[in-house]
């Protein structure tokens, strides 16, 4: 079983939080560097997990 860690970046660290806690395997999305590469693989790993999570927090500021 695996979930996706989608939602707010933007130095938010709900994924720190939640990772600590999770007994399943996760994709956390969030690279230092985004390239198209991310990108694909994001959408892949979104495909493919179990469970698909989005958090919004305060400091979304926008989206793809």
């Amino acid at each position: 079983m695996k979930v996706f860690l989608g939602g707010t970046c933007n130095e938010s660290t709900w994924r720190d939080r939640l990772i600590s806690l999770l007994k399943i395997d996760y994709f956390n999305p969030v690279v230092e560097d985004w390239t198209e590469e991310c990108m694909a693989e994001e959408i892949r790993q979104r495909e493919s997990c179990d469970y698909v999570l989005y958090v919004l927090t305060p400091l979304m500021t926008g989206s793809y």
